[in-house]
Formats: C-alpha cells, sequence, structure tokens
C-alpha cells in the first residue's frame, strides 16, 4: 500500500486525521494514536492500552474471523 493521504496544519500546530487513516487504523472518539520517528520518517499508529492483547491472526486490527476454541498457546 502506497497511498498519499494529506492533512494540513493549522495556526495552532493541529490537524485532522484523515478520515481513510480512521478507517484503517480503526479510531474512534478517545482512541490515543502514536508517533514512532524514524529516519525516513515518521509512522503512526493506534496505541494500544496495556490491558488489551492483539490477536496473533491478524495483529489487533480485528479483521478477522477466529473459530470457536482456537488455541493461542
Amino acid at each position: 500500500m502506497a497511498d498519499k493521504i494529506t492533512s494540513t496544519i493549522t495556526s495552532k500546530n493541529q490537524t485532522t486525521v484523515p478520515s481513510e487513516v480512521r478507517f484503517y487504523l480503526q479510531l474512534t472518539v478517545g482512541d490515543t494514536i502514536e508517533y514512532f520517528l524514524h529516519e525516513q520518517g515518521v509512522l503512526i499508529k493506534k496505541a494500544v492500552r496495556d490491558d488489551e492483547i492483539d490477536c496473533p491472526n491478524c495483529c489487533g486490527t480485528g479483521r478477522c474471523k477466529i473459530e470457536k476454541g482456537a488455541d493461542f498457546g
């Protein structure tokens, strides 16, 4: 995936998270996002609370179906 999505910085140094990004990261009101600085740019991801456990099949995106009784051990 290499879609280019832009947003504008306001005079208060704020920006709106574009709807495409909100949908892709499944962001909802009250969610927190994390910024990771790299030499080639910045990675933005949805923050995961310490008490949440990521699904090993979909890495926490919720975009998979798990059969009842599945063993993640």
